[in-house]
């Protein structure tokens, strides 16, 4: 299931997280729909936590200012 709702929100990221909850909420996929919002508002708060921190927390705990975005969004960076 997790796989599917990673899919389904890069299909319909170009048109926002919300409306991408709407469509599937009108296709009948209320659960995914709820899965999808609450997924992208867990990642809202935490990039909204993670850039409160300074520079010397974020490095104590093992990352840079740069990777607030890619961890919160559980993206996965090219190596």
């Amino acid at each position: 299931m997790k796989k599917f709702l990673k899919k389904l929100v890069s299909v319909f990221e170009t048109i926002g997280t919300a409306r991408a909850a709407a469509q599937l909420s009108q296709m009948g996929y209320f659960k995914e729909a709820k899965a999808v919002m609450l997924q992208n508002a867990r990642a809202k708060q935490t990039y909204k936590e993670l850039s409160k921190l300074s520079d010397k927390d974020l490095n104590d705990i093992g990352i840079s200012r740069g990777d607030i975005y890619s961890i919160a969004y559980n993206e996965k960076t090219a190596a």
